[in-house]
């Protein structure tokens, strides 16, 4: 499993609404629809992770993006 933790960036509010939708329209598109744990943390299988690099790369300007690669992920509460 791949968990990708990101933040988007912005500098007023209109541009963090159009950053927003245009982010996540184009997320929800790729093949296997994600996983949100939280609004900012993604869980893919191993076999995406080439798609999300790529993807995330897009958005490299407007983001911050961390990838942890893992075995196992347990809910603790």
């Amino acid at each position: 499993m791949i968990v990708y933790f990101f933040d988007l960036k912005f500098s007023n509010e209109r541009q963090f609404n159009a950053l927003k939708r245009r982010f996540y329209y184009n997320l929800n598109r790729l093949k296997g629809k994600p996983d949100f744990r939280t609004k900012s943390v993604l869980v893919f299988d191993n076999s995406a992770e080439e798609l999300l690099d790529t993807f995330f790369k897009k958005y490299a300007t407007e983001s911050k993006v961390y990838k942890v690669k893992c075995r196992h992920i347990e809910q603790v509460c």
